[in-house]
């Protein structure tokens, strides 16, 4: 392996030739304030490693070929969270969001947007069991009022479509 770590000013620079495995460096601070910890292969951020931005998001996980790509845990400078499954940098796969307010959905994602099968439950005690597609309501799902009430059937972009079945809790309709 022909690696050479040099320093020109707050630089630290990482030349590498031929490298194949994995190394651990110190933390690298980049010219724009993010902080990594973590493991390199290529000159990229790939196995697992810390990464934290200058506006205060936090992530910790698997990397491959400097993107978030396995498991892994961002915290938002917001203080929203995310922990699950991620592909080319972006929420793919099974995964959790939990918002500051304390919003909460668990289920599928695909490139960062809620999509396919997921549960939302919301601080006022509304809850939604259902289909996603790229990030909104879409398809067959159970929305449960916070006042007890229950709406079934199917959702359009986030509305409510077609046929209803919605049951308050002294009445059911069709």
């Amino acid at each position: 392996m022909n690696d050479a770590i040099t320093q020109e000013g707050n630089d630290l620079i990482i030349s590498t030739m031929n490298c194949v495995e994995r190394m651990k460096l110190p933390l690298i601070q980049f010219k724009l304030g993010e902080i990594y910890e973590g493991e390199w292969k290529n000159g990229m951020r790939d196995g697992y490693g810390k990464q934290n931005w200058a506006d205060g998001s936090t992530y910790e996980g698997e990397w491959v070929e400097n993107k978030s790509s396995g498991r892994g845990k961002i915290i938002y400078s917001d203080g929203d969270v995310y922990d699950g499954e991620w592909k080319n940098g972006k929420a793919n796969g099974k995964g959790i969001y939990i918002r500051v307010n304390g919003a909460k959905y668990e289920g599928e994602w695909e490139n960062d947007k809620q999509h396919g099968k997921g549960v939302e439950n919301w601080p006022d005690g509304q809850k939604y069991r259902g289909q996603y597609f790229e990030g909104k309501k879409h398809g067959k799902g159970i929305l449960n009022f916070a006042d007890g009430s229950r709406y079934d059937g199917e959702f359009f972009q986030n509305d409510l479509h077609g046929e209803i079945k919605y049951r308050s809790i002294n009445q059911y309709t069709q």
